[in-house]
């Protein structure tokens, strides 16, 4: 049976979650003059690209009316 979270819990999920958005931007901008090799380079640029797009549909989902479907359709 699915349960909604509770609003604390989803509060301090979406703090957390922008932190790692905020972190997940930073990492997309910086210089990749470390690294050697273009395809290493463009390779990090993809999976930064996706972990943000996770992220910021993460964020989404908490934001979303999906938790209180889930709870009212668990109460019949």
């Amino acid at each position: 049976m699915l349960y909604a979270l509770p609003p604390s819990y989803r509060q301090r999920a979406l703090v957390q979650i922008d932190a790692l958005i905020a972190q997940a931007e930073r990492d997309l901008t910086r210089p990749d003059a470390a690294r050697a090799g273009k395809a290493k380079s463009e390779d990090r640029l993809r999976r930064e690209r996706r972990r943000l797009a996770l992220l910021h549909r993460s964020r989404q989902f908490l934001l979303s009316d999906e938790f209180t479907r889930v709870k009212a359709a668990g109460r019949r």
